[in-house]
């Protein structure tokens, strides 16, 4: 009775015993496994429950042998490492897509319990076809002004050269909160009147080097030239 001898790296195995009934796919895999560089054995397919014929397995086992791709433990360890750290990078990713999107719904539920800051009145109204929708690129003439009629900022001109419009994407926080969320209810060619509460405007702490003071509620003539 012959007793095959167990698999070991320094003793090579012919192709011919390895394809006898002296030894399984499941010794061969598991002796392959064990001694294999793991990129090796994901290059031949023979990682965990692999599903490998055992003559590709004796075609790996000779190929290891011939190519010296041998697991190098240094080298292994490094790998995991590296492995680890990356699947540690994805779950803080993913971490913090999470808080990203709790924090977001907190601030939408908080802002839908929120009284409105502003008030708006149409002097000319728009096609009502045309809306502007959050993260429209909108193109605007305006003029701001304080409650005594102090105008602080305008684009809006009778001179035959006007300066140009305002173009800017809505509903992002490009402008301040009144006009910004005032915006996204205007239809193109509408006109309206802004009238935005401290609150929404620039609070406490107006531009520097502007004449707008402190606490302000602002008055804005808005015409919504285009979208897009």
């Amino acid at each position: 009775l012959c007793i095959a001898m167990p698999l070991t790296k320094d003793a090579r195995v012919t192709t011919e015993e390895l394809e006898s009934e002296s030894y399984t796919k499941g010794e061969l895999l598991s002796f392959l496994q064990a001694t294999a560089d793991t990129d090796f054995l994901k290059e031949h397919k023979l990682t965990g429950k692999s599903r490998a014929t055992k003559v590709a397995m004796v075609t790996a086992y000779n190929l290891m042998y011939d190519n010296n791709k041998f697991r190098d433990e240094d080298q292994e360890a490094v790998k995991a490492e590296a492995l680890e750290k990356a699947r540690l990078e994805k779950e803080a990713a993913l971490e913090a897509q999470k808080a990203a999107k709790r924090a977001e719904a907190e601030a939408a539920a908080a802002a839908a319990n929120e009284p409105v800051q502003y008030t708006k009145t149409v002097t000319k109204a728009g096609d009502k076809i045309n809306w502007v929708k959050k993260g429209d690129q909108v193109t605007v003439r305006y003029t701001g002004m304080l409650e005594d009629g102090t105008v602080f900022d305008s684009n809006q001109s009778n001179a035959k050269k006007k300066p140009p419009p305002l173009k800017v994407k809505a509903g992002l926080g490009k402008l301040i909160r009144g006009w910004d969320e005032a915006l996204l209810t205007m239809s193109t060619g509408e006109q309206c009147k802004i009238t935005i509460e401290p609150e929404w405007a620039y609070g406490s702490k107006p531009p520097a080097g502007s004449n707008i003071p402190p606490n302000a509620r602002l008055i804005f003539d808005v015409e919504l030239v285009t979208i897009g």
